[in-house]
């Protein structure tokens, strides 16, 4: 226990040290806040009610998606999973501890813009923030899953970062975070579900009213969303340990990387019960 929590104050130092983790982790969603904060605040009024979940998404994804897969790659070409492995460190340990110290991370971001947004900018509030509290949990928990699988299955830091925008910048525009989902077509906006961000919008902002992931109704199971960012959560965990690998050098074949489109079978679940 004690080397574990070790290499979690290493990994929770290293996100602040860093200078490029502390963008991704910090600045970056903070200052994209800020600026939405401004303007889509002035332009569009009714941006203030999603504020919060959108933003704090916003954040979860820059720690999770840009910042964790890349950091987990840089990890292991540069030799750190082999010294763990002769000091006989489990590969759980391994994942949980960059897992939590993003938590931690996600965590700060989101209470900034929590406080920001209500006493700046005029964001509207939860009705019940313990609901809000555990949607909140299960999308960070969810986006580390994902993290973790782009992380564990690509072969160098820059086929992360392709895999990592390719659910990146389809969550901003689909995702409900910049503008309501209501605007999509209709074809467009039942595929969006597609992608674990909505569902992660769909929960947080339930809290507020029937209406939730930016003017869509809600599904008729207000269990569902839950329910596929807990199964994202545990496919993650469950791919990345078992594709896990010590060596730089990778030993299985590139197929196997094919299981990590694993990660998205809840999602496409979910849309298809959405649509019956």
């Amino acid at each position: 226990m004690k080397a574990f929590l070790h290499h979690f104050l290493y990994e929770l130092k290293a996100g602040i040290r860093d200078r490029s983790q502390l963008f991704m982790n910090w600045l970056f969603p903070l200052l994209v806040f800020v600026m939405m904060a401004v303007l889509m605040g002035g332009i569009n009024p009714g941006f203030k009610k999603d504020m919060l979940p959108a933003m704090m998404l916003f954040g979860m994804m820059s720690v999770g998606l840009l910042s964790l897969p890349g950091n987990w790659i840089n990890q292991r070409e540069a030799g750190v999973f082999r010294s763990y492995r002769i000091n006989r460190v489990p590969s759980l340990a391994i994942l949980a501890a960059p897992v939590l110290a993003s938590l931690v991370h996600m965590a700060g971001v989101s209470l900034v813009i929590a406080v920001a947004g209500i006493r700046l900018f005029g964001g509207a509030m939860p009705a019940d923030w313990l609901a809000f509290a555990l949607g909140w949990l299960l999308s960070a928990l969810a986006i580390c899953g994902l993290g973790m699988v782009i992380g564990t299955l690509m072969p160098n830091p820059r086929a992360g970062m392709l895999v990592s925008q390719l659910f990146y910048l389809p969550s901003m525009m689909l995702g409900g975070l910049m503008f309501p989902a209501s605007l999509l077509p209709a074809g467009l906006g039942q595929a969006s579900r597609f992608l674990p961000a909505r569902w992660s919008m769909e929960a947080m902002t339930a809290v507020w009213s029937p209406v939730a992931a930016g003017g869509v109704p809600a599904s008729s199971n207000p269990a569902l969303a839950p329910l596929v960012l807990v199964a994202t959560a545990l496919i993650g965990l469950l791919v990345s340990l078992a594709l896990f690998e010590w060596h730089s050098t990778g030993t299985r074949r590139p197929v196997w990387r094919l299981a990590g489109l694993a990660i998205l079978v809840p999602a496409a679940l979910g849309m298809l019960a959405g649509l019956a």
